[in-house]
């Protein structure tokens, strides 16, 4: 297993249990989501459009994590935000 499978193989059995509040006709899973936010806010992103900014930007590097066709705008990170229980 490589290195990159087993950092989201761990995120998945820690964020795995966090219940998805978005409608089921979501574009992008919520583990793919909380990998992009996770890597943006070590790389310094603060909010939701941080969040799409690197999203698109650093898709090259992210698709060694995750597989997306189009990166989320800030619209979505910022709907999840709300959406999120934080006690979850």
């Amino acid at each position: 297993m490589s290195e990159g499978a087993t950092a989201i193989s761990c995120l998945e059995s820690y964020f795995g249990a966090v219940p998805d509040p978005r409608a089921p006709n979501a574009t992008h899973r919520l583990g793919d989501l909380i990998v992009m936010m996770i890597a943006a806010s070590l790389c310094g992103a603060s909010n939701a459009t941080e969040f799409a900014l690197l999203a698109q930007e650093r898709k090259q590097a992210l698709s060694r994590l995750i597989d997306y066709d189009a990166a989320p705008s800030h619209d979505t990170f910022s709907r999840l935000l709300r959406l999120l229980d934080p006690e979850a």
